[in-house]
């Protein structure tokens, strides 16, 4: 079955005239191959293969790999993050404690330096993060963060409607972007934080 089902669609590969199509097959057979590892390991020892075959198949084993070293990489990133958020929170700890259990200057300096890179670079880290339950100090860290990010996204629409891009929309652009912001606040006011779609209406 696994046989028959990899060389149909390397014949519709084979057959197929437009890109678009030719690379949504080449995904599917990338898919099944993924799926079926041990199989397409006896299938490409036994069976005899065209060079336009074996073509298809050296494409389609690049795609996987790629997706599996993106995979590592991200899994590597995630850890570095986790590492350093860690070490932001015993820093913001350390601090919050010897101040009586109120956050300060250094406190609000570290939340920001976390903010204006993972806003940036990776945000999900940031959603994460908030996903995380631990102690109450740390959710005192978390609503910190949240805090802060409420007032980060707050100055970047302030900072957009001073901007000529909003200066240069028609007054219609202006009464729609002006609704799709007034909903943003509110959202942003309820700690609803959607960076894609903040970032969209922003542009």
């Amino acid at each position: 079955m696994f046989e028959l089902e990899l060389m149909t669609l390397i014949n519709k590969t084979k057959n197929s005239n437009e890109i678009y199509e030719k690379n949504q097959i080449k995904t599917s057979i990338s898919n099944l191959i993924k799926q079926n590892p041990d199989n397409y390991e006896k299938f490409i020892q036994f069976e005899p293969l065209d060079d336009a075959t074996k073509e298809i198949l050296q494409i389609c084993e690049q795609e996987i790999q790629e997706i599996e070293n993106k995979k590592h990489q991200e899994t590597i990133n995630t850890q570095d993050d986790f590492n350093i958020i860690k070490n932001y929170y015993m820093k913001w700890l350390e601090i919050y404690e010897s101040n009586n259990n109120q956050v300060n200057d250094e406190n609000k300096k570290i939340v920001n330096d976390i903010i204006e890179h993972y806003v940036t670079h990776r945000y999900e880290t940031l959603e994460k993060i908030f996903n995380l339950n631990d102690s109450q100090e740390y959710d005192k860290f978390k609503w910190h963060i949240k805090n802060e990010l409420r007032i980060y996204y707050i100055n970047k629409i302030r900072e957009y409607l001073k901007s000529n891009t909003y200066k240069n929309l028609s007054f219609v652009q202006k009464i729609q972007k002006k609704f799709r912001i007034e909903l943003t606040i509110k959202k942003i006011a309820n700690y609803e934080f959607n960076n894609k779609k903040i970032t969209e209406v922003l542009n």
